[in-house]
């Protein structure tokens, strides 16, 4: 019986050793890469109209990375490069990062923004995108008053 609980204790270490190893490995080539202001990024990276927003989502991701957010690229996906947790299907991190950019932007995703919004610079077009289509229907809605 004790021996049971030692070996499970013991797979369990492994277990999380070989996910901590898996998640080193994923994020060694944010690394190399040199440290950026958030403002350097956006303006580096964004189009004018995006700079802000590119900034605001990049501040709501920092406190999920494991790595400085200085480092990340656009084009990194938000699980596999940036090691947000993946937890089953959707990471607890991802969620909770997720319903920060809705508390910010006073926006709801749909579920097909949740299968879009793959990498950072996805996720900043997503939050542009219904940004605009909520001050066109807020423009629509103050036109036909």
């Amino acid at each position: 019986m004790i021996w049971t609980g030692i070996v499970t204790v013991c797979l369990v270490c492994i277990a999380i050793g070989l996910m901590q190893s898996a998640r080193f490995l994923a994020l060694r080539h944010v690394w190399g890469r040199p440290t950026l202001v958030v403002e350097e990024i956006a303006a580096k990276f964004f189009p004018m109209e995006q700079r802000d927003i590119a900034s605001k989502v990049l501040r709501l991701l920092t406190p999920y990375l494991p790595v400085s957010a200085g480092r990340v690229h656009p084009d990194d996906r938000l699980i596999d490069d940036l090691g947000l947790s993946a937890c089953l299907s959707r990471g607890l991190d991802e969620v909770e990062f997720v319903h920060d950019l809705e508390d910010e932007f006073k926006i709801e995703f749909g579920e097909d923004d949740y299968l879009h919004m793959q990498t950072f610079r996805d996720t900043v077009e997503i939050v542009a995108v219904k940004i605009s289509m909520d001050q066109s229907h807020l423009y629509t809605a103050q036109a036909v008053n």
